[in-house]
């Protein structure tokens, strides 16, 4: 204002009237150790917006140490320290760095923005009241945070947090405390060592340890109460929280189970029954049913793998290749075969993968191949395993790899490969899984792992043995039996692994008879001093790396043939009919109990551990009438059904019997064979010389085949062609006189003399067992009494040598391999194909006179070096006139002297019968 008047009003500002704030309320220390207080306190009455606390501790009353320019938070024996208000009241506030067994005091007062004030040369903070404690160590705080995990039927996994002061002493044990009884009336109680418990990393905190009591054991099903103590060399602390848990585990399998089968029957016998009983122990839970399992372990599944190769337009130079893997260090190629291969020139090249002269990795050893064009292209089928007599290529394989190279070409060709159907071997395949506990450092933690859909598991240390693995992955409800061996010295090259292999197991899935999924792991719980630590499960899954090798040596699982099971039947049930079996077939059974929470028991295997369903004696043909054969003198009609029941097996024949008296005395008895008893044709192949003491050295010829009025030509067959076509990778026969050899030398002795003329012929190859290169052939040259000589130089161990081998067949470089194939330049030229398969390939190449194959043995060689060879013809046979037969086309058999003969001589007519049930004329020819 001035003498003209007031002016306008400023900007209004706000204020709240304060004052320093009242001291703190209810303050409060005591001692946590030796060296350690702690002061508790509330807010002022009046705490005009308080911001900080100060806190004040000395040795002496009038705290002239703590209001030192010297004094800190952090000073030893006085102190005085600013701590923001942060945190809800009360207030706490720790303080160390104190002599034992010292009186100290503390006071505290609050700040806000208001400055404090001299006042008569002293501030005007408003201390609280001056309490004191002496230091001195104290019992340890209570474990928190507890928890209870099933290890198993009789023991827990225990996690907690550590107690969050120790006393000033360091903890020595924790007192376990367990009761069936949650008031603890009746407690037993387990000290364990402060050092058993190991952090679990990253897991805020928390501490595990195993709990498995010995006096007394935890019973199985028992609710149990637990609570622990932890000790110091003060004494021990407060209990810690109470929690409980149930111990539990699998069942255990079903007692004594009996199997059987009828012994007679009036119809077919398919069935067989298992009777057993319950289990001694449930696991600690109710058996909630049983499963019956059975199989056989005579047939096997071949596995059928498909590769497709197509082009958007015609191609001409265009080749590929195939390769397989069928371990991690093992890793093979065909060479490049034309784009329309044959399928005989697939098969072979497959089969001699792994040949050299130096090392022969038998990789496939029974394949068969069909090829069949498809649009824009061709598809090779390609079936393992089918020979009952090998298992090589049995069960599920490794996929093949295959790559294509256009050459030029512009139709774009490629290249596929899938399986059809998966293998499965004799008696199935148990599956083997890998686990890798991988890093470097020193590793601490804990892992845990679940299966197909299960819950995750109990904990498992990083450095837990296999034992310990098996129990915890037995607790699991979906995976049932299984084994587990360590084996941490793995060479990590032959199992396909990466390397830096701290821990090595191998899990086999005993009762889950199938390709299962991979173990989940959860590795957040594991670490290492260098941080390099990983958890790793490979896959029993044929998996291939990017490089199309196998990725890993572990095992996919295989259902055995006829596999199959009764669901899980009612607790209630203790026996089960099997039906639906085949009769004479052996089969193998297993009762497993389970329970809700951890599924199957192990297999429990009845006794006897398999049955075969019984073949019997057909019963009696039905309805059997006898009648006049209306204008003919000397037969009647007989007419009957065919029985009720085979027996389990096809009727061959009926026999029919006529006679005038009922005693049957001298009968008209005539056999009528059925379709599932037609014969078939046989021919014989024979070859010779003449008689000049000529031997055959070497040739070929071919063989004409005239069915139903057509005739076909066989390729070039071989002088010493094998039978079958399972033998066209070597057969072998070990040679009785023992053969001395020089290295460079072509010649071989006899130790002592012996005379190997009839015996040792020229064109064979042979063997020995000191030779350098083991799977070198040494073709002999000719033969002169006690000697022989080869068409090269011995290389290898002069002397005696202990064996020596000729061999027919057999695999080989694409120009020496004795393997069917068709004519093609490169791979199977006109030699090759003249020397190679056996006379099963090259006469079921005749397609379509011959459908449903032949049957082949050999005999030989005789002194000429000639064979037989006797062909069974397996589709029915036609009428007499135009069924199979057999005649030589061309001879271009060598001797050693004058001529080779090929003879070919009809054995048995084949015979196809239409019918065997009545109405029959007996006798049917009069």
């Amino acid at each position: 204002m001035n003498e003209r008047g007031w002016s306008d009003y400023s900007d209004s500002i706000a204020e709240i009237p304060r004052g320093i704030p009242t001291a703190p309320e209810n303050v409060i220390v005591t001692a946590i150790s030796g060296t350690c207080l702690e002061v508790a306190f509330d807010p002022p009455l009046y705490d005009y917006l308080v911001s900080s606390y100060i806190i004040q501790w000395d040795s002496n009353e009038s705290f002239t140490n703590a209001e030192s320019d010297s004094s800190s938070c952090s000073s030893i024996g006085f102190g005085s320290c600013a701590i923001s208000q942060s945190s809800p009241p009360p207030h706490s506030f720790q303080f160390c760095g104190l002599d034992e067994a010292e009186t100290y005091y503390v006071r505290v007062a609050a700040r806000n923005s208001v400055p404090v004030q001299f006042i008569h040369g002293a501030d005007n903070t408003q201390w609280s009241a001056s309490v004191s404690a002496v230091t001195s160590d104290q019992v340890p705080d209570p474990p928190t945070s507890l928890e209870l995990v099933v290890l198993g039927s009789e023991s827990f996994q225990v996690l907690f947090k550590w107690p969050t002061r120790e006393g000033g002493q360091p903890i020595s044990d924790f007192a376990v405390m367990y009761d069936t009884s949650e008031d603890f009336s009746s407690p037993n109680t387990l000290t364990v060592s402060s050092t058993v418990p190991s952090d679990i990393p990253d897991s805020g905190g928390k501490f595990i340890f195993d709990f498995t009591p010995t006096i007394p054991r935890f019973v199985p099903g028992q609710l149990y109460f637990l609570k622990m103590i932890a000790i110091n060399s003060v004494g021990a602390g407060a209990e810690s929280e109470v929690i409980s848990g149930v111990p539990s585990g699998p069942s255990d399998p079903p007692e004594a189970a009996t199997l059987t089968t009828l012994e007679a029957s009036e119809f077919p016998i398919t069935t067989a029954n298992i009777v057993w009983t319950a289990p001694f122990s449930n696991g600690g839970y109710p058996v909630n049913g049983y499963l019956v399992e059975w199989w056989t372990k005579e047939d096997k599944v071949p596995e059928v793998q498909i590769v497709r190769l197509q082009y958007s337009s015609q191609l001409f130079d265009t080749t590929f290749s195939l390769s397989f893997s069928p371990t991690p260090t093992i890793k093979k190629e065909t060479p490049n075969l034309p784009w329309n291969a044959p399928a005989s020139l697939v098969r072979r090249e497959l089969l001699n993968l792994g040949w050299d002269e130096s090392n022969d990795l038998m990789l496939i050893s029974d394949v068969e191949v069909t090829r069949t064009a498809i649009a824009s292209g061709f598809q090779w089928a390609i079936k393992f395993g089918s020979n009952p007599d090998r298992s090589i290529s049995d069960g599920d394989m490794v996929s093949l790899s295959a790559s294509v190279m256009s050459n030029g070409d512009s139709g774009s060709p490629s290249i596929t490969v899938s399986t059809l159907q998966d293998g499965q071997r004799k008696g199935g395949q148990t599956e083997v899984q890998y686990l890798q506990v991988r890093g470097s450092g020193e590793l601490s933690g804990h892992y845990r792992t679940k299966f197909e859909g299960s819950e995750w598991s109990s904990y498992i240390p990083v450095h837990a043995d296999a034992s310990y693995i098996k129990n915890v992955l037995t607790q699991i409800s979906t995976i049932g039996e299984i084994d587990v061996v360590q084996n941490d010295d793995v060479d990590t090259a032959l199992v396909g692994t990466g390397n830096d292999v701290i821990h090595h197991y191998e899990i086999q899935f005993v009762s889950n008879p199938r390709n299962v999924e991979a173990l989940v792991i959860d590795t957040s719980h594991v670490a290492s001093t260098e941080g390099e630590v990983s958890v790793v499960v490979y896959d029993g899954d044929n998996s291939m790396d990017v490089l199309n090798n196998k990725a890993s040596a572990a095992i996919p699982g295989e259902l055995p043939a006829h596999f199959d099971n009764s669901g899980l039947l009612d607790s209630s049930i203790e026996s089960y009919e099997i039906t639906g079996l085949q009769t004479g077939k052996e089969y193998f059974v297993a009762v497993s109990a389970s329970n809700a929470l951890h599924g199957l028991s192990q297999r429990l295997i009845p006794l006897p551990s398999s049955v075969s369903p019984p073949l019997q004696a057909p019963e009696s043909p039905q309805h059997v009438a006898l009648s006049v054969n209306t204008g003919v003198s000397d037969s009647l009609i007989v007419d009957f059904d065919a029985p009720a029941s085979d027996g389990g097996s096809d009727i061959l024949f009926y026999r029919v019997e006529l006679d005038p008296t009922p005693s049957f005395d001298y009968p008209i008895v005539e056999d009528f064979h059925c379709p599932s008893n037609n014969r078939r044709a046989e021919w014989q192949i024979e070859t010779s010389t003449d008689d000049n003491g000529g031997v055959i050295s070497g040739g070929s010829f071919q063989l004409e085949l005239e069915v139903d009025g057509f005739t076909s030509i066989t390729a070039s067959i071989p002088y010493d062609a094998v039978a079958l076509a399972s033998n066209e990778t070597g057969i072998s026969e070990e040679l009785i006189p023992t053969f001395s050899t020089t290295t460079n030398s072509n010649v071989l002795a006899t130790m002592p003399p012996t005379s190997v003329e009839g015996m040792l012929f020229p064109g064979d190859r042979l063997r020995f067992s000191g030779q350098s290169m083991p799977y070198k052939y040494y073709h002999v040259q000719s033969v002169a009494g006690t000697s022989a000589t080869l068409t090269e130089g011995f290389i290898g161990d002069d002397g005696v040598q202990i064996s020596t081998t000729r061999y027919y067949g057999g695999r080989g470089s694409p120009l020496s391999s004795r393997i069917y194939c068709h004519l093609n330049e490169d791979l199977c030229p006109a030699d090759s194909e003249a020397k190679s398969g056996s006379l099963q390939s090259k006469l079921e190449d005749l397609s379509p006179a011959i459908q449903n194959g032949v049957f082949i043995d050999r005999d030989g060689p005789n002194a000429q070096n000639g064979f037989i060879w006797r062909v069974t013809f397996l589709d029915d046979a036609y009428p007499e006139e135009r069924d199979y037969a057999l005649r030589v086309h061309s001879n271009s058999l060598t001797t050693t002297t004058g001529s080779g003969h090929v003879a070919v001589s009809l054995l048995n007519s084949g015979r196809t019968y239409t019918s065997c049930t009545g109405p029959l004329v007996v006798p049917s020819l009069g």
